[in-house]
This record gives structure tokens, sequence and C-alpha cells, in this order.
């Protein structure tokens, strides 16, 4: 940011110039507190990164005496975090009971390893918390949290799925935008305390229109599906997802803006490349990325 050294002759002020001397006055001090944040949460983040974690397990169901097995991924950013070199796995039951607690070691961010089940575990759902101690320091939301589904035969106690359970569909646009004229990614997830339609499909209308499908698509599993959709100013659209009963659920998308930015991520067999697109945007405007 530059400053301009300017003198002022109290002697020469002019009417005019009176309101341009009192709105330096007031935007200066707000560019130096705004600098001043920025400052302070760049120093935060040198000083104190926020590791995250990802656990990925090798099945997700187990029969009671079986070895879990599993590697974790430490990241600082978007690197390979150097900062810890242990991580906590703990297995917990549905009542937040601990049932077991290991610690593993850390290479340059990876670890790997088992916990063996007790063979007399009852038949239940259960999880698998990861952290390390530098994320102690943070906020329980950034650890990981898997639920495991395990089988016992000797089990009193059996699982067994509720098929009946209501299911619900949320929509979620690709960098959270969706603007006129760019086409636009949409995850669709589905959600339910029971079990999720094995099939499902989905479709896009207008909502001044309902009798006219825009996009049509298939879901790829219980749980997500996508499409893709370009919009047009000053219309409004919905989402009509459908299961193999017939139920179905509309959701509105959300409302089309005339000008914004779109991130899109596009992953290739030799690299994943970042697509930005904008419409209407002052071309003087310092964006960062």
């Amino acid at each position: 940011m530059k400053y301009i050294k300017t003198r002022i002759y109290t002697m020469n002020i002019c009417f005019y110039q009176k309101p341009l001397i009192a709105l330096s006055i007031i935007v200066a001090p707000f560019y130096f507190s705004q600098n001043k944040a920025e400052e302070a949460l760049k120093k935060f983040e040198e000083n104190y990164p926020q590791e995250k974690i990802h656990l990925l397990l090798s099945k997700k169901n187990y029969v009671a005496g079986e070895n879990l097995w599993f590697t974790s991924f430490v990241f600082d950013g978007y690197s390979p975090s150097t900062i810890s070199t242990n991580v906590f796995v703990e297995l917990y039951d549905q009542n937040k009971k601990q049932i077991s607690k290991k610690i593993y070691p850390l290479i340059n961010g990876k670890g790997s390893g088992s916990i063996s089940l007790p063979a007399d575990l009852k038949e239940d759902v259960y999880y698998i918390r990861a952290y390390t101690t530098w994320m102690g320091n943070f906020s329980d939301d950034f650890n990981e949290i898997l639920p495991i589904t395990i089988y016992n035969p000797s089990s009193s106690e059996k699982l067994v799925k509720n098929t009946s359970a209501p299911w619900s569909a949320a929509v979620f646009p690709e960098s959270g935008t969706f603007i006129d004229g760019i086409n636009t990614k949409f995850a669709v997830r589905l959600q339910s305390k029971g079990e999720t339609p094995t099939n499902w499909t989905g479709f896009i209308t207008e909502m001044l229109n309902p009798q006219t499908k825009l996009v049509t698509f298939k879901g790829f599993d219980q749980n997500t599906g996508s499409f893709s959709f370009t919009p047009v100013a000053g219309k409004k659209y919905q989402l009509t997802v459908e299961d193999e009963k017939g139920i179905k659920q509309t959701i509105n998308l959300p409302d089309v803006a005339a000008s914004g930015i779109n991130l899109q991520v596009k992953s290739e067999s030799d690299a994943i490349k970042f697509v930005f697109k904008s419409k209407n945007i002052d071309q003087m405007l310092n964006i960062k990325f």
C-alpha cells in the first residue's frame, strides 16, 4: 500500500476539499487496522499451523476378534506435516466409553498400524478417533472420527438395518457459487438415520416449468451423486431426487448470481487442474486466491 505525503495549508482549504480530507481521516485508520489484522493472522498461521488428519481403514465392517488395519495421513496445509511424530488412535463404543488407545509413529506425516478388536465386543456400531498431540491445542473438530460396524455371531444383541427411516438430500455447488452463464458442478448427498436408497435418480427443472427436465442424473452409490448445469439469470431452479420406491424430495437450487467468481477443479491423468471463471468482475479489483 502506498501512502502519499500531502501538505495542507489551512488558509487555502476550499469548501469542496473538506469532505475529501474527512474521508481520508476515516479511511486511513481502516486500512491500517486491516493490515494489522492480516499480519496478525499470517503470524498466527506461521507460529501455530493447524494439522489435519485423514484415516484410511482397510474396510468398514469387522468381526469381533479381527485386526483393524489403517493408514493415517497428517497434513499441514496441503503438505505432509512434519510437526507431529506420533498419532493416537482410539476405539469407542456408542456411549463414548474408550475401549482401546494406542500411539503409532509418523514419518513425514504418514503412519500405519492395526488395532486388535476384542473378541467379546457386542455387535454394534463403534467409533475410531485419530489425532496428534499438536491437535490437542485446537478444537476437536479437526480430529478424525469414523464409524465402523462390528459383528459378533456370539452377541446376544444384533444389528438390524432400518430400511423404513426417511432420507433427506442436500445439494452443494462447486466453489459455493452459482453464476449466470457459467456451467457449475453440483454434489448431491443423501443422509438418513437408517438405510439410504440403493438406487436413486435426480433431475433439474425450472420452478415455473416443473414438467420439463433440464438435466437428469443417477446417483453414484447410496450416498452421493453429481450433475452439471448452466443457469440463466432471473430464473429459479429446483432439484428433485427420487428413490426406487417412488419417494421424492425437492430442493431449491441457490439463486443465480449476476456476477462472481467460480473455481473448478478438474482431475486429469497427469495432474489436477484449477480453473477460475468469472462474470461482471471489476478487472481493477485486487483478488487473492
